[in-house]
């Protein structure tokens, strides 16, 4: 019996034929060959999955896998709709490599040795990345979402869960704060560059793993003091994002001190999740939309406009155009088409999934493309597999 996901794609594509649902159904069917060929077996028999089917990143990173989990949870090799098992087996893997100050890794080996850093483990760019404690929180409240009646498992994560997102360096403004002096990485799709000061992408992370956490929480019926100080930390964060605002542009700025650039990602993040006020919303969609010859290539998406690069990076920034410094990436299609779709801007976002899935078809899953400089990044990518198909998923639903 194929997935639910695939059924339902079927279902759709039986009522609405199109070039569209051919190139769909392909990609789910590449997404599970990725998702199996990413699949180690750790030194005590678990399955841990890796970011990418050419094993280049060898560990289970916390991030990557999240996206996986919360967009493709049944592609997963030997998972069904009744049985999640292999996940949670591999989630509580990631739990477990929880540091005792509650700094979540970054990722975990196959020996099961836990890093926090991101670079090599001999040595890191930075102590920790601030994004793994949001991004274990929504990796475990994903897998209660898709296995609901494991309520027992996840309220035994929680208290973990609980520490490691409380571990983020939250200002007394309510956004994520990270030192210019000090600065450890900040979201892990940008880990090589420096930003600092307050910090829109994980800011809007803490807030989005605090709404999940007080959701799955309230399903799971868990024993939680939290929740006074999680609904007080979004109200903080939805109340002083506009300080990251742009005063020369439409977009919220990555960052307050070091990389204070307009920060595609991260905007669309906001405007997928509500948290922006109406005016500024439209602005966001507007240029979004309107703005492709400096966000575009093959339909997948820089992390901030063209040709603006980042300054500070911890060990020299990647060549202009490459891989986080201006190369184009699929994995923010998850939030970013389906925010174009919901405010009057379906039509684009639909061409920008169809350039992305003629691209996969003829050039692969990449990690990242660019033509001018010519480069891609890891081959059978996860993240640009799962997170596209979360978003034909939503583009077919408003067709």
């Amino acid at each position: 019996m194929p997935p639910l996901s695939a059924l339902f794609l079927l279902l759709l594509c039986t009522a609405h034929a199109s070039a569209l649902c051919t190139n769909v159904d392909w990609l789910t069917n590449a997404t599970m060959g990725i998702l199996a060929k990413c699949a180690i077996t750790a030194k005590d028999g678990t399955l841990l999955f890796t970011p990418d089917a050419s094993l280049s990143y060898g560990a289970q990173w916390t991030r990557d896998f999240y996206y996986a989990v919360n967009y493709a949870p049944l592609l997963f090799p030997n998972v069904t709709a009744t049985s999640g098992t292999v996940l949670q087996k591999a989630i509580s893997v990631q739990v477990g490599g929880v540091r005792a100050d509650g700094c979540a890794p970054d990722r975990v080996q196959g020996d099961l040795t836990p890093v926090y850093g991101p670079g090599p483990a001999s040595s890191p760019m930075a102590d920790h990345a601030w994004d793994n404690g949001p991004f274990l929180a929504l990796l475990a409240t994903s897998y209660l979402k898709t296995w609901p009646n494991d309520k027992s498992t996840f309220c035994s994560w929680l208290p973990t869960l609980d520490k490691a997102l409380r571990f983020t360096n939250i200002s007394s403004i309510g956004l994520v704060y990270n030192n210019p002096a000090a600065p450890n990485c900040t979201y892990g799709f940008t880990d090589t560059v420096a930003k600092s000061g307050h910090l829109l992408f994980t800011s809007i992370l803490v807030y989005q793993a605090a709404e999940e956490l007080l959701t799955a929480v309230q399903h799971a019926q868990c024993p939680f003091s939290g929740s006074a100080f999680y609904q007080n930390v979004m109200a903080n964060i939805k109340a002083n994002i506009m300080t990251l605002k742009d005063p020369n542009g439409a977009l919220l700025l990555a960052a307050s001190e070091d990389d204070a650039e307009p920060d595609v990602w991260g905007s669309a993040l906001a405007l997928h999740l509500n948290i922006l006020p109406a005016s500024v919303a439209q602005g966001v969609a507007d240029y979004l939309a309107l703005n492709t010859a400096v966000l575009y290539q093959e339909g997948q998406v820089r992390s901030l406009p063209s040709p603006k690069t980042w300054s500070r990076c911890f060990s020299g920034c990647p060549a202009p155009g490459t891989y986080q410094n201006g190369g184009f990436w699929a994995t923010p299609h998850a939030w970013l088409l389906p925010a174009l779709a919901n405010n009057g801007y379906h039509t684009v976002a639909a061409n920008l999934l169809n350039q992305t899935l003629s691209n996969f078809q003829t050039q692969g899953v990449m990690e990242w493309v660019n033509t001018q400089p010519a480069g891609s990044g890891a081959r059978g990518y996860v993240a640009s597999a799962t997170n596209t198909l979360a978003a034909a998923h939503v583009l077919r639903r408003k067709s």
